[in-house]
């Protein structure tokens, strides 16, 4: 979003700061490495196995 528009925003104030610790933010996620929980990787996993599925039985179709 242009920086024109940021007066508008409720949440202006925030974004510089939010800019200049995304680096110091992304350095300590990859770090954790996913200590925090994984509700939401074994959510994604859970999807993932079954997309595969349909698209297997769609292909075992298709034959």
């Amino acid at each position: 979003m242009p920086k024109k528009y940021w007066i508008n925003l409720p949440e202006a104030p925030l974004i510089q700061t939010l800019t200049r610790n995304a680096t110091n933010q992304m350095d300590t996620m990859i770090t954790r490495g996913g200590q925090q929980g994984w509700h939401k990787t074994q959510k994604s996993r859970f999807i993932q196995d079954k997309q595969k599925e349909l698209r297997e039985k769609a292909n075992n179709q298709n034959k």
